[in-house]
């Protein structure tokens, strides 16, 4: 089983936002004292689909609390739109949001996608229309899968169309989307609930998610200060080491900055600009330069101390 609140088991779709601090819900439980309840907590399949901060304010507030049941027909879309505006979130923030609906978004697709694929042949394909010798039909109409190498496109085709549904939802783009999914695959949970509470950068997570399981839990527990030192300390480390090869030097601009372009001007001079946050070109002559100083100054962020000299 999953997330529980006050009995009740949490929707994935409501799971998709942090929950609010406990002084926003003891503040929230005062109000409904006060003025009582003035949205229902909604349930679908008889799980918690919004409301959970409502939830548990009336069980703090001692009030029975007023629950309906959502007859809609797509959950992740309609908790977002429901949901969103009236959370303040970080662009890092939102970038977990989508990625944890990409994968809902993904896996309901799947499962549509699943149903379509067991389908009767087309006309003139049917088992014995042309062979006597031919097995016959199963008794579920013909229904066939789809060949390896064709369930992979589609499955690709998937993820990426989720992958885009998710980054307009929340309003970022599918390569924050991208860092969101590679973050939530590789840090432990307590490493993602500091960056969806906005106490660390999504990048500072990714560094410290390289990090056994066992080392990320101990850095959470010592606190958010920890893991935002342990960050810079790795960011420093890295950056002290030799320098990467060309090939290694860009997969980690691209990964860090959300993406690239590289490309050789008319005057000879190689450019090379980043996405992201804070957008930067960089440019001149030698290649292996221009690619070095943009890896460079991708380390350098979130505030780490300079290269030595």
């Amino acid at each position: 089983m999953g997330e529980t609140v006050c009995g009740y088991e949490v929707h994935p779709a409501c799971a998709l936002l942090p929950m609010m601090p406990h002084a926003a819900i003891a503040e929230m439980a005062e109000d409904i004292q006060r003025h009582g309840q003035q949205q229902p907590v909604v349930l679908w399949e008889g799980k918690v689909l919004d409301g959970r901060n409502r939830l548990r304010a009336c069980n703090l507030a001692g009030v029975d609390p007023v629950i309906v049941e959502w007859t809609g027909d797509d959950p992740v879309r309609w908790v977002l739109s429901l949901n969103f505006h009236r959370r303040h979130l970080t662009e890092d923030q939102r970038a977990v949001v989508g990625a944890r609906a990409e994968q809902l978004l993904a896996e309901r697709a799947a499962r549509e996608s699943a149903r379509v694929a067991l389908v009767d042949p087309p006309p003139g394909d049917e088992p014995g229309r042309d062979d006597p010798s031919a097995e016959e039909p199963p008794e579920d109409g013909g229904h066939h899968e789809l060949p390896p190498v064709q369930e992979a496109a589609v499955d690709r085709a998937i993820e990426r169309r989720a992958r885009q549904a998710a980054a307009a939802l929340v309003n970022v783009s599918p390569a924050r989307i991208a860092k969101g999914r590679r973050l939530l695959d590789q840090a432990v949970p307590g490493l993602v609930d500091v960056v969806e509470r906005g106490a660390v950068t999504m990048t500072q997570a990714a560094r410290v998610a390289t990090l056994a399981p066992e080392e990320q839990e101990a850095l959470v527990a010592l606190g958010e200060e920890a893991v935002v030192d342990e960050a810079k300390r790795l960011a420093k480390a890295k950056r002290k080491g030799k320098a990467p090869s060309m090939a290694a030097a860009l997969a980690e601009v691209d990964g860090l900055s959300l993406g690239f372009r590289l490309e050789k001007g008319r005057d000879g001079k190689y450019v090379l600009e980043t996405d992201g946050d804070a957008p930067a070109r960089y440019e001149g002559a030698d290649l292996k330069e221009v690619v070095l100083a943009a890896w460079t100054a991708i380390a350098d962020e979130d505030g780490q101390d300079a290269p030595d000299a």
